[in-house]
């Protein structure tokens, strides 16, 4: 496991919108496919599913962007 960094880092100008969006967009469509889900729509729970993997590949991105900013501040 790779060491943690300060949520603070987060908050940085350049990670910052990014994160926002990225964390946000998670939530929503994870929000959508339990919606989606209880109400028995299963073709837009599959579509909500796909867009939670495709956002978690975003959140990797936010996550090397905010691990090479932290590097960058601490060194």
């Amino acid at each position: 496991m790779t060491a943690p960094y300060s949520l603070a880092t987060l908050t940085h100008p350049q990670i910052a919108p990014e994160a926002i969006a990225t964390l946000t967009s998670l939530g929503a469509a994870a929000y959508i496919g339990a919606a989606t889900a209880a109400a028995g729509q299963y073709a837009l729970t599959g579509f909500a599913v796909l867009a939670v993997l495709g956002l978690l590949v975003a959140l990797k991105r936010v996550d090397r962007r905010a691990r090479y900013v932290e590097e960058l501040t601490t060194t």
